[in-house]
Order: structure tokens, then sequence, then C-alpha cells
């Protein structure tokens, strides 16, 4: 006779007691880690705690690989990567990334760059800055950011015009 000691009920064999448990709300069991916890609470805090277990409490959803987690993550929901954090919403991320990540995210663009010169590229970039300096070939209608950007057109020869940096 098989007992269950949590619940003190006798069963006819192994088999009904592992059906017992499997059907009680007095039993909760990781069938990964053989562990049975008495409340499902505790069996999610184990799910999140423990190194062995890849789960989505939000989804409630387990995953094969940390990897597959965060991709997850990534993909569902709203997550810093650098901190590896979930949000409730895009406007908690981008909250907590103004006022984290500042030296790598661009407010406007919500968008994080991977060092502080990229972000101060993507800054000083044509989507930031006015693009003042025309081209003075007469048959070429760009406009760049600044000054070494219009060299580097005159310079590379790709101005419709033909026209260069050389004076002749």
């Amino acid at each position: 006779m098989a007992y269950c000691d949590r619940c003190e009920r006798g069963f006819n064999g192994q088999r009904a007691l592992q059906q017992h448990e499997e059907d009680s709300s007095m039993h909760n069991i990781c069938h990964t880690c053989g562990v049975d916890f008495p409340e499902w609470s505790r069996l999610v805090q184990h799910w999140q705690q423990s190194p062995r277990h890849d789960y989505c409490q939000r989804c409630d959803e387990h995953f094969d690989s940390s990897d597959d987690l965060q991709d997850h993550f990534r993909d569902e929901h709203s997550f810093c990567n650098s901190c590896e954090r979930v949000f409730d919403s895009a406007r908690g991320l981008h909250d907590h990334r103004r006022q984290n990540h500042a030296d790598l995210y661009c407010v406007s663009c919500e968008r994080m760059f991977r060092s502080e010169p990229n972000l101060g590229q993507h800054l000083r970039s044509s989507i930031h800055q006015g693009a003042h300096f025309r081209c003075p070939g007469p048959h070429c209608s760009k406009a760049f950011v600044s000054c070494a950007a219009l060299l580097q057109h005159l310079e590379s020869g790709a101005c419709l015009s033909g026209f260069t940096r050389d004076i002749d």
C-alpha cells in the first residue's frame, strides 16, 4: 500500500499515489528536479531561481536553454539586454534606458548603441543634424552635415557634376 504523508491518505499502489500527486493541488512537482512543493507559488519561485530552469514567469513557459529564454525576452517583452531585466511596457524600458544607459542611448530614436563613440557619431549624423553644406557642383543637389563630409564627397569623385576639390 502506498501512502501520501502530506495528504495523510493511503492508495492501492504506487501508480495510484503518482496519479494523486499529479491531480492534487496539494502537490506541485518539478519534474526536472523531482521536488514536490506544497504550494504553486513555491514551485514557480523554484523555477525562477534555479539555474536548471529557463522559465518566463510572464508567459508561464519553459525554454530549452538560457539563449532561447533571452531570445524570447527580446522578441516578446520589453527587455534590457544590458541589465537582463524585463519591463512591463515599452515605456518602462525607454525610461530605464534613458535614466541608466544615457551614455549609449539615443532618446529620440529609442535606440541603444554598443559604444559612446557610436552614439556620438549617430548624434552627429543627418538624422539629428541639418545638412547645411551644399555641394557647389552645378549638377549636384546633395547636402552634407559637415565640411568634412562635403570634402569627402568631392574627393571620392562621387559628385555627379564631376566637380572636385582641385582648382584648375
